[in-house]
């Protein structure tokens, strides 16, 4: 099949197939917000954590009999700050790459709509082309139609006066001649 309806039922296709698309990366990116959410609500937590540890190495820091226990405590704390950062790190490279990602599939997701606008134009340009085809053709038909009754109309007079002519003729060729 070729034509414009071959190149309708193409681009109807690839519009279908688009859509298609758009609604995967739509769930992708709704995925990947998720995931920055629940990241950035650990990263809140663990911040919570880092500070109230650093509050209570605060409080102890005062108090001079415990001054063993207190740089234990201390050890210990910075301990927990360091894995906390490189948690935070580790969080923020996430976070990082996960930007990168939306940002890319954002662009993915205009870049497709952009195809689709594209796509529906082309389609709306194609069955407006089609329709007026189809109304020039029926035009013509119309017209054919009425030169093929008219043409009809005239072969059926010429046909009746050739009758008639004929008719006349074996009527004079029937009369007897008469002699002087």
């Amino acid at each position: 099949m070729s034509g414009p309806w071959a190149l309708g039922f193409q681009m109807e296709a690839s519009l279908q197939a688009s859509e298609e698309r758009e609604r995967e990366l739509r769930r992708a990116l709704s995925r990947s917000e998720h995931q920055v959410a629940q990241l950035q609500t650990l990263s809140q937590s663990q911040g919570l954590q880092v500070q109230q540890l650093q509050e209570s190495c605060a409080q102890l820091g005062g108090v001079q009999e415990m001054n063993e226990f207190l740089q234990m405590e201390n050890e210990l704390v910075r301990e927990q700050v360091a894995e906390g950062e490189r948690m935070l790190t580790t969080n923020l490279q996430a976070l990082r790459d996960r930007n990168i990602a939306y940002e890319d599939l954002t662009g993915e997701v205009c870049k497709l709509q952009a195809e689709n606008r594209s796509l529906s134009d082309e389609l709306k340009s194609s069955s407006s082309a089609a329709d007026a085809a189809r109304g020039e053709l029926e035009e013509k038909l119309a017209q054919a139609v009425t030169e093929i009754t008219l043409l009809h109309h005239t072969l059926r007079g010429l046909t009746n006066e050739l009758h008639a002519s004929l008719m006349d003729q074996v009527t004079t060729n029937a009369q007897p001649l008469v002699l002087l």
